[in-house]
């Protein structure tokens, strides 16, 4: 498995808010109730202020990621991938491969996320790697 990591592009947009909504739909209905219009404006303003990413598995669209790297660091956030690819080590091998540029480039990691129990559950070599992470959150 090889998933590759390419530059979004405005006629992404609406495949990144739907992914989201795939992946943090559920989560953010349970703790505050699914907003639509407020999720699009928010939706909204990070498409505009973050540089987007597609992640694609045999050249077909699964997810996407926002990558911002600075001299010192890397913040990773808006990593999304659609339910039919989840549990199958994508995201795993996305944040492996992340974190091993990291080390390579001596950059600290600051990964984005939102503060729910369930948001931080991942399993795996990924787990491991992410406890010797930053976390920040937007």
């Amino acid at each position: 498995m090889h998933p590759r990591i390419v530059p979004a592009c405005e006629s992404d947009y609406d495949f990144a808010f739907s992914v989201k909504k795939d992946a943090l739909g559920p989560h953010i209905e349970r703790q505050w109730g699914w907003d639509e219009a407020y999720q699009l404006k928010v939706h909204d303003l990070r498409w505009t202020e973050k540089p987007w990413f597609l992640i694609l598995l045999d050249d077909q669209k699964i997810g996407t990621v926002s990558i911002q790297k600075s001299p010192d660091a890397l913040r990773f956030g808006e990593f999304y991938i659609l339910g039919t690819s989840r549990g199958k080590g994508v995201g795993t091998k996305v944040i492996t491969d992340i974190l091993n540029q990291c080390d390579a480039e001596r950059r600290t990691c600051r990964l984005e996320y939102l503060r729910t129990p369930s948001a931080l559950s991942t399993n795996g070599m990924a787990s491991k790697q992410l406890m010797k992470t930053t976390f920040t959150t937007s």
